[in-house]
């Protein structure tokens, strides 16, 4: 992805090479500061949240009445946040079509393109366990610049992905066929994330995080002293540039003594996830979903991280709802010659008006999960507003049917990151490619990319949006 621009620096290098006199002691500290200067503050966050096997559409596209979003049946658990909620519908995943319908498979096309917007290394037969993206996930590319000097660059928390099979159970990828796969047991997850730590405020810091806190501000303090002496040195002009850049390397060492500028830090804290549960038990995917949530959210407070995602499944996903009803033990009996199952099978027979009513349950039981992780976002305050205010949740599909159709796929996406996105509001991009979308998302993260993923799909953001 080729940007417009590159980061603002509020002092030229040749104007500070001129000013101490062909000296380039500094210089290094010029990018890091300004990219340290454009984080502070109210940080943005990202948070992708996949659930598979496509959906019944017509119970899941709302309406629009007047102005008013009205929701859905599988949308309706998200009726408390509908005002901050933006749903596209009709993008298809173009990327995947572009390989011979004899080899395209939804499941693994569209899952290698959903996040990558990239062309899938498709298999010479289906069903062969070779497909991989091509690109960088959009997930892990925004990370690269909303996490940049933090703990974690993302969170990536699954909810049994079936590691062992990566071609569906990869939706990120640091580069091209390079899967990244998520943690599906949350005590991986917490010990990751919050072994030795100690809550900000506490008597007995953690000696870690204060030891490279301390070195920043030493770093901080040895370039504002020394710019500083440059001061008198400068023309007018010149010196007001300077005089930005202390007061921003100012705000950055107050940002240090109250934790990375957010607010939301004062939530920050050691989640209790109780006993470990077995990550790969199906009757445990309800408290697992939620455990990952409440890791998510503290990591996201806690400012480890400002990108994560919440993966349910693979592509493909064979979980049966049994936590919905005993109904859904029978789930079992739909198995097909290649051992579909659960939501899978269901997805597989949604022509049959029993198993269409189960899929609209299943899909409206993860809305609720949606609906759970904005809850918990929101009961988090941070500045003038919430943490919710300031993050972007984008739940998202691996198809748009269950018979594998790559068109049509269901996005919805809520919270506006301080205002980017017109939300409250269903919008219909009716054969657009995704990657228009994913460019969208790189732009209110306030990266300037061009394109994203394959760079003839998407060399414009997706109209309507903003």
């Amino acid at each position: 992805m080729r940007r417009r621009g590159t980061s603002k620096m509020v002092i030229s290098r040749r104007n500070v090479l001129r000013a101490i006199g062909g000296s380039s002691l500094l210089l290094p500290f010029v990018p890091i500061l300004g990219a340290r200067a454009d984080n502070g503050g109210t940080p943005k966050r990202l948070v992708i949240v996949f659930s598979s096997n496509g959906t019944v559409h017509e119970q899941w596209k709302p309406t629009m009445n007047g102005s008013g979003l009205v929701l859905s049946t599988i949308l309706e658990p998200l009726e408390e946040f509908k005002s901050q909620l933006l749903v596209v519908d009709g993008l298809r995943y173009e990327a995947a079509e572009v390989r011979p319908p004899s080899v395209q498979d939804g499941h693994y096309g569209g899952m290698n393109t959903a996040l990558t917007g990239s062309i899938p290394t498709f298999p010479k037969q289906r069903f062969e366990d070779r497909s991989l993206a091509t690109s960088i996930s959009v997930d892990q590319h925004i990370a690269a610049t909303l996490s940049k000097g933090l703990r974690e660059k993302s969170l990536l928390t699954g909810i049994q992905v079936d590691q062992g099979n990566t071609t569906t159970a990869a939706l990120s990828y640091s580069g091209s066929m390079a899967p990244i796969l998520a943690e599906q047991d949350p005590h991986q997850v917490y010990e990751t994330l919050f072994k030795d730590f100690v809550k900000p405020g506490a008597s007995a810091p953690d000696p870690a995080i204060e030891a490279r806190i301390q070195d920043e501000r030493s770093v901080l303090d040895f370039v504002y002293k020394d710019l500083g002496r440059l001061r008198g040195q400068m023309a007018s002009e010149e010196r007001q540039k300077l005089d930005a850049h202390l007061n921003s390397i100012e705000e950055i060492e107050a940002a240090l003594g109250r934790g990375a500028g957010s607010g939301a830090l004062d939530s920050c804290d050691r989640p209790d996830i109780g006993n470990r549960l077995n990550p790969e038990l199906n009757e445990h995917i309800p408290r697992i979903s939620r455990r990952q949530i409440d890791l998510v959210t503290m990591a996201l407070a806690c400012d480890f991280t400002r990108v994560a995602t919440i993966q349910y499944g693979r592509a493909g996903a064979q979980h049966r709802f049994t936590w919905l009803g005993s109904e859904f033990n029978t789930d079992e009996s739909l198995s097909m010659f290649d051992g579909t199952k659960g939501i899978h099978g269901l997805a597989h027979d949604e022509d049959h008006g029993p198993s269409r009513e189960k899929l609209t349950r299943c899909h409206r039981w993860y809305a609720g999960e949606v609906a759970y992780l904005l809850g918990r976002l929101r009961d988090i305050p941070e500045g003038n507003g919430t943490m919710l205010d300031n993050t972007l949740v984008v739940w998202m599909n691996e198809m748009g049917t269950g018979s594998h159709g790559l068109r049509n796929t269901p996005w919805v996406l809520a919270g506006n990151v301080g205002g980017h996105f017109r939300t409250g509001r269903v919008v219909t991009a009716q054969g657009q490619p995704h990657n228009r979308l994913l460019l969208s998302l790189c732009h209110a993260m306030g990266l300037n990319d061009d394109w994203f993923g394959h760079r003839d799909l998407g060399r414009e953001p997706l109209p309507d949006l903003t």
